[in-house]
């Protein structure tokens, strides 16, 4: 993915922490296969964070799908925020939404916000606090995603 290689630069430039991996990590089984172009960058880098590490790709250590020591954020950290706040009518209705979203970079700077892959057409939505679900389509792809920042049309 050109875009990717040059958000990397992007990123580089930026003073962002990349990492790559020693071992190959896997997506969640629940998404395995389904996003093949994050999948590739996903199992391939340990972190890619902000140098503040308030705002980060969803790669790696982040996709562990069992705690892990000094994790705040993992890859499911907002849909479990989002159950545990909603009510029990509610909880079928948030579990559905997650089920065809895959954030692929989070952030704690100021608000909680997310965006994210729908598996089902391949475009990047846009989501925040309180209401994660009540999304913005902002991308067509994960491709149009990265050259979005890199041009600055997304501010991180």
């Amino acid at each position: 993915m050109k875009n990717f290689d040059k958000f990397l630069g992007w990123a580089r430039d930026n003073n962002w922490i990349i990492e790559e991996a020693e071992e190959s990590y896997e997506m969640p089984p629940e998404f395995a296969g389904k996003i093949p172009e994050w999948e590739d960058i996903a199992r391939h880098y340990k972190n890619i964070v902000s140098s503040d590490e308030a705002v980060f790709l969803v790669v790696g250590e982040s996709l562990q799908c069992e705690e892990t020591e000094g994790l705040s954020f993992r890859w499911d950290t907002f849909k479990n925020i989002s159950l545990e706040a909603s009510e029990e009518d509610e909880r079928e209705a948030v579990t559905e939404w997650w089920k065809y979203h895959f954030p692929v970079l989070m952030s704690a700077a100021g608000e909680y916000e997310f965006y994210a892959a729908d598996i089902r057409d391949g475009s990047v939505v846009n989501g925040s606090e309180p209401m994660f679900e009540e999304t913005v389509k902002t991308a067509d792809s994960i491709e149009d995603f990265f050259e979005m920042i890199t041009k600055g049309e997304i501010i991180l």
